[in-house]
């Protein structure tokens, strides 16, 4: 749960259902009923998640041009837009205005009064903003005192800002605004984004629900470096989703690698061959058939619970890689049979025990994958498909893969 900023044009309402079937539906049904049921207000629905974002997909435009930034947000926005069908909810930091007052400082008689825009500023600030001249305390909290003109009032006019009184480098000397510079209406953003000191836009898109965050992306990308050409000095960043995975991925990697190499270890110090070890652990590679099956059929991303998954079924395809490999041993070093006997053998005797383990660790985390759950649910499946796929290819690829690796040992 993310809490918004409180303000007056906006409320955050948490709804709570009997079941996880329940918030499917309401979503399913309420974000397209509902969404721009309001002519003034936009009705978002999502689905409380463990994303520690805003919006999953965000694309920074950063350069030193505006106006070109804008202009390439803009077709960026009209792309992701039509993408109706995968995201909601599209929107920009530069589609807000309000509106302002643009003035332009007459130079010749700015300088002859010894007027600058820091000084303007300061001065048009100090009236408009109020000062703070002194700070109260009612108890513990700070209330400031400020000092406003008395020509600022909530029913002022237009022509009261070109009539407001402005200091000059001449000490007791003031003019008003319209003296020194041209006032005249204008729009302007209501944010101007900048990072790093850099000019910058970004678009904003959440997903519907049951879609895949990467795969919008990739679509995007492809947009943006196929039909969007920003100068040289301007760059795109992607954010949500995109960055935290990015910043995530190399440690998941590594903390995979090292469970690996734990494996390995504790393989070769069991058969004090790295041969065995190492064809044991190649064969765990099996699992990721299953693995990547189980994502496509209920449509998940690989995600960090995913991998957790992953590492588990190494771990339990490893443990039938011990059952089969270490009798296939007993049968050809003690019992003297050959290495083709010896793995054929092991793999008929040690099917039932291979069959049942698999199979009470796939209905063992078969709730999670039922239960719908967005955090366990991918780890569920892929312990579940992989275990299950799994048991069909060990059974017939590993003993064959004993019997064609160490076959030479028969000859010896």
């Amino acid at each position: 749960y993310n809490p918004i900023l409180p303000g007056k044009n906006v409320s955050q309402m948490i709804v709570n259902t009997k079941s996880s079937k329940d918030t499917e539906s309401i979503l399913l049904d309420y974000e397209n009923k509902y969404e721009h049921i309001f002519p003034n207000a936009l009705v978002r629905f999502k689905q409380i998640d463990y994303q520690a974002v805003d919006a999953p997909v965000a694309i920074t435009l950063k350069g030193e041009d505006r106006n070109e930034l804008l202009a390439a947000a803009e077709d960026i926005k009209k792309y992701m837009c039509s993408m109706d069908s995968e995201l909601k909810w599209v929107h920009s930091t530069a589609d807000n205005f309000m509106p302002s007052v643009r003035i332009d400082l007459d130079e010749d008689e700015a300088s002859r009064l010894g007027i600058n825009k820091a000084l303007l500023s300061l001065s048009l600030s100090g009236t408009f903003n109020g000062q703070t001249i002194e700070t109260l305390w009612d108890g513990d909290t700070p209330v400031p005192v400020n000092l406003y003109s008395e020509s600022v009032t909530d029913s002022m006019d237009y022509s009261a800002i070109g009539n407001t009184m402005v200091s000059t480098m001449v000490p007791g000397l003031s003019v008003p605004l319209r003296q020194v510079a041209t006032v005249t209406p204008d729009w302007s953003a209501v944010t101007l984004e900048k990072r790093a000191g850099e000019e910058s836009v970004t678009i904003f898109a959440d997903m519907k629900y049951a879609q895949s965050q990467p795969s919008a992306v990739k679509k995007i990308k492809r947009y943006i470096n196929n039909n969007i050409k920003l100068p040289d000095s301007a760059g795109v960043e992607y954010g949500g989703l995109t960055k935290i995975n990015a910043t995530v991925a190399p440690e998941i990697l590594w903390t995979f690698l090292a469970a690996v190499s734990i494996l390995f270890i504790f393989l070769l110090f069991h058969f004090k061959k790295a041969s065995l070890a190492s064809l044991t652990l190649i064969m765990s590679s099996l699992c990721l058939f299953g693995a990547s099956l189980g994502l496509v059929v209920f449509r998940l991303d690989f995600g960090l619970t995913a991998v957790l998954g992953l590492i588990s079924l190494v771990g339990i395809i490893v443990r039938n890689g011990i059952i089969l490999f270490e009798y296939a041993e007993e049968l050809h070093f003690k019992e003297g049979l050959s290495v083709k006997e010896a793995a054929m053998k092991a793999g008929a005797r040690r099917m039932r025990p291979i069959f049942l383990t698999s199979c009470t660790t796939a209905l063992g985390v078969l709730p999670m994958v039922i239960g719908g759950d967005m955090l366990w649910q991918p780890m569920g499946v892929v312990i579940c498909f992989g275990t299950l796929l799994s048991i069909f290819l060990i059974v017939l690829i590993m003993p064959v893969s004993y019997w064609q690796i160490f076959k030479k040992y028969d000859k010896e």
